[in-house]
């Protein structure tokens, strides 16, 4: 469905992820309008409950621990860059926050979640750790399906 977000990731996937790729702010594919941010937090939400269940876990009532995975797919759908620091990733889209797991309570119990850390983004534990999520992140990206627009009304 978004071909050229699953250029980004694969680049990642073949180990070229690095501060220089998280910071870049891009054009995505998919408009970051309410209802597709919206959308893209539900579906997350469903894939991130399958992935406890694959693992044997309980199924979580939010994102919580999700937010690289959520920063990875945001990233591939709406464009922007990968910004945060050791407790919590998320995009920025023009200078503004987009946060898939903002409502999660992992999120909430952050004084200030939405801080920048540029050592970390420059680290290679950090790129390292988002490349292996990567091969999970292309799955969702293949399989989003963003709302369809309204048609016009009679």
């Amino acid at each position: 469905m978004v071909e050229e977000s699953l250029v980004d990731l694969s680049l990642i996937a073949a180990g070229e992820l690095d501060g220089e790729w998280l910071l870049r702010d891009h054009r995505g594919p998919v408009e970051a309008t309410a209802e597709n941010v919206e959308a893209a937090r539900i579906f997350a939400l469903d894939r991130w409950r399958e992935r406890a269940e694959e693992n044997g876990l309980p199924v979580p009532a939010d994102l919580s621990g999700a937010c690289k995975f959520c920063a990875l797919f945001a990233k591939s759908l709406f464009g922007g860059s990968i910004d945060g620091h050791y407790d919590h990733i998320f995009n920025r889209i023009g200078g503004e926050v987009l946060d898939l797991s903002a409502a999660s309570a992992d999120v909430a119990g952050l004084r200030d979640p939405y801080r920048s850390d540029p050592e970390l983004l420059a680290s290679e534990d950090l790129h390292y750790s988002l490349e292996t999520c990567v091969p999970r992140v292309l799955r969702w990206v293949a399989a989003f399906q963003r709302p369809a627009s309204p048609g016009p009304r009679p």
